[in-house]
């Protein structure tokens, strides 16, 4: 995993002139439902696990979801930028944006109390022989704030999806790349016993770049991730305490044959390859 990112993030900031060549580079991901699961830490104290959600979280809005892409060729630059937020936790928010060669798109479906039933995201870029497109996609749930009774540990968990393809997958002699991925985060807080603040967190990603084989020929690649995540929050307290739980996916992907990206460009790319450098980090201290 680790260097597969270190191969996204050399392709990112080479791309350059190379020989005519059509490739495209798909991402997508998402979560399910969220099931919750209650544990009593102390079964003699005479208190029943519960938790009840905040209906106005402090003002908190609904989901987000904003996004970009991008195309660049001999004609010049296009650049389209999106976002929409829900205003309660029950919103259903989407968001898209594309051209002829590229496009993103993400949805929320909004639920309330823990914030949301399910996220979807997906993108696709693809080129010509002078056009270079990308594409960068983040869908956030809104913060699902909590009280949590105590001597109780509530665990958050749900199904999860990535997924990531390249075609043709590059040149790494000239710079032509391609590259995709998503990356799915959860998260859990609430105070601590000494009243700090606790963290639990989970992420998963799949990424794809390009392979070479032992003839010299590069190849796409592809890698997908599915499975269940789980985070938790223990009040280990004699009083009701109070937490949150939030989740986030994110997309991004690029394909490129000549235009070189501006420095905006490699920045957005950047975002997400700096995120896969953080899950390839984890994995590899586990």
């Amino acid at each position: 995993m680790k260097r597969m990112v270190y191969r996204l993030l050399a392709g990112a900031m080479l791309a350059s002139l190379a020989p005519l060549a059509l490739a495209s580079a798909t991402s997508a991901g998402g979560f399910g439902v969220v099931t919750i699961t209650l544990v009593d830490l102390d079964p003699a104290d005479g208190i029943a696990p519960s938790i009840l959600f905040a209906a106005d979280p402090g003002g908190f809005s609904g989901a987000t979801v904003s996004g970009e892409v991008r195309s660049r060729g001999a004609d010049g630059e296009g650049y389209r930028e999106f976002k929409r937020i829900g205003l309660t936790h029950g919103d259903d928010v989407s968001a898209s944006g594309g051209t002829a060669l590229v496009s993103v798109g993400g949805s929320v479906a909004g639920q309330a109390g823990v914030g949301f039933s399910g996220i979807t995201t997906n993108g696709t870029a693809g080129d010509t022989a002078d056009t270079w497109t990308s594409y960068y996609l983040t869908a956030t749930t809104p913060w699902a704030a909590f009280t949590l009774s105590a001597n109780t540990a509530v665990q958050f968990s749900v199904a999860g999806w990535a997924e990531a393809t390249t075609t043709t997958g590059g040149n790494p002699d000239t710079g032509f790349d391609e590259a995709a991925g998503s990356v799915l985060y959860l998260g859990a807080a609430g105070a601590g016993a000494g009243g700090e603040l606790v963290w639990d967190e989970a992420e998963r990603a799949a990424s794809a770049s390009y392979t070479i084989d032992d003839a010299g020929t590069v190849h796409g690649t592809h890698d997908a991730w599915n499975g269940t995540m789980t985070v938790s929050y223990s009040n280990l307290t004699d009083a009701a305490a109070e937490g949150g739980f939030g989740a986030q996916v994110k997309t991004f992907g690029h394909s490129a044959v000549s235009p070189v990206p501006e420095p905006a460009t490699n920045l957005m790319l950047l975002a997400g390859l700096a995120v896969l450098g953080t899950v390839a980090r984890r994995r590899a201290r586990a």
